[in-house]
Formats: C-alpha cells, sequence, structure tokens
C-alpha cells in the first residue's frame, strides 16, 4: 500500500536528477552546468562570478596564497547563508568549512558588501532622470515616472524576542520595501520588522525623508493603492 501510494511501484520514464550531495563547491566550478549554484545559490555561475569579481574589487584584504578557504568560496559561502537562511555556522557544511570559520567569513563578507551597497543601490541621478522617465514610458505607458515603488513580507525565523516580527499574514517575517527602475535594478531598499504596514515603512524609509531631491516637480514614484497620494508618489 505505501509503495503503490507513493508511486515506488509504478515504472516511470527516467529523468535527469541532480545530487547536491556529492558535488563540491569545487567541482560546481569546473561543471559547465550551473544546476549547484541554482540550487544552492539561487542563481547561476555566471552571474555568481559577476558577483565574486565585484567583491574582489572591494575586498579591503584578500586571504593569504596558501588560505585554505579562498576568497571565492567565501563569497559562495556568503551567498548560500543569504540564500537559504539558517544559523551562520551551520551554512558552511555543505561547502566544507568549519562552524567557527564560517561565523567569521561570513562576517566579514557581510561587511565587504555592506561597503558596496551605495555604489550599486542608489536613486537615479540628474544625469540618469530622463532615461529612466523615457524608459518607463516606453516599458509601461507611464510618462513621469523615475521608479516603481512596492513592498514584500519575506517569511524568517520565529526570533526569541517575536513580538513585532509577525505580519498581517500570522508569521514571523521582514517587510521589504524596494524602488525600482524600468529595467527592474533596485534603487532603493528600506527593512523593518513584519508587523508594519507599506504605509508605515515608507514614512520612515530614507527616500520618503529625501523625497523632493529624489524626485523632481512634475515626477513620480509608481506604487499600489497601499500608499497615500502625495505629489511625487502615485
Amino acid at each position: 500500500a505505501v509503495a503503490a501510494g507513493d508511486k515506488r511501484g509504478h515504472g516511470s520514464e527516467r529523468c535527469r536528477v541532480s545530487t547536491f550531495s556529492s558535488t563540491t563547491f569545487e567541482q560546481a566550478l569546473e561543471a559547465k552546468e550551473t544546476d549547484w549554484f541554482r540550487k544552492k545559490l539561487r542563481c547561476d555561475k555566471a552571474s555568481f562570478l559577476l558577483i565574486y569579481r565585484a567583491i574582489y574589487a572591494a575586498c579591503p584584504q584578500k586571504p593569504a596564497a596558501n588560505a585554505k578557504h579562498k576568497l571565492i568560496k567565501r563569497v559562495a559561502l556568503v551567498m548560500y547563508y543569504l540564500a537559504q537562511g539558517g544559523q551562520m555556522d551551520q551554512a558552511g557544511m555543505p561547502l566544507g568549512i568549519s562552524h567557527t570559520r564560517s561565523v567569521v567569513y561570513i562576517n566579514e563578507m557581510l561587511d565587504v558588501l555592506c561597503s558596496m551597497d551605495t555604489r550599486y543601490i542608489c536613486m537615479p541621478t540628474e544625469q540618469e532622470l530622463e532615461s529612466v522617465e523615457l524608459g518607463f514610458e516606453a516599458v509601461t505607458g507611464f510618462p513621469n515616472v523615475v521608479g516603481a515603488i512596492d513592498g514584500t513580507l519575506v517569511p524568517i525565523q520565529r526570533p526569541k524576542d517575536f513580538e513585532g516580527w509577525y505580519c498581517r499574514k500570522m508569521f514571523p517575517a521582514v517587510n521589504v520595501q524596494a524602488v525600482v527602475d524600468h529595467v527592474g535594478s533596485f534603487r532603493s531598499l528600506s527593512i523593518c520588522a513584519g508587523s508594519n504596514n507599506d504605509q508605515s515603512l515608507w514614512n520612515g524609509s530614507a527616500v520618503k525623508k529625501r523625497l523632493s531631491t529624489y524626485v523632481p516637480a512634475g515626477r513620480h514614484l509608481l506604487g499600489d493603492a497601499g500608499y497615500k497620494l502625495w505629489n511625487h508618489l502615485l
């Protein structure tokens, strides 16, 4: 009955199944397929290498030549931690990195990533505004738009001090608000506890506080019904 229920007794066409447990990071780097990266890091290998090169250029102190775990593996570690969640000391297991070293490497890489934020996540400059505005009109038909704004709830593990982290959908979460341009690139990010709604998150965001600077008169951001109407926000 069990075999029939889970179809173990039924013949079926074989399909290619990726076995990630036996594939090391080094093997994945050499392989043509990108299944390991998609499963573990939620990106393809080309995207991972692009991120690695950016972090390599921004890293102030690179590992020694004889270091056991090279910088590229430490980048994979922090991406695995960010993609999969869980605890820092457990994130190194799929990469063969000890619990203690995992915590150290993840914090080091997070520091580097934080130092890069304004280079990659920033509101359009005066020189960019016209191209972003024309891009939005070409893609959506809306004129005078220089950004689209929305929020999303990201589930998290229940914190020990969980009050305020439960969202309206009754699970612990962080509320993430993003402003994107016409090609979907992130231009601003704001994060708060899940109990805050979109309007509350917007009111406390850096974009709201400097709205007239980021969005000149006659132009506006485009949001949904969760936001109040403003001169600079429709």
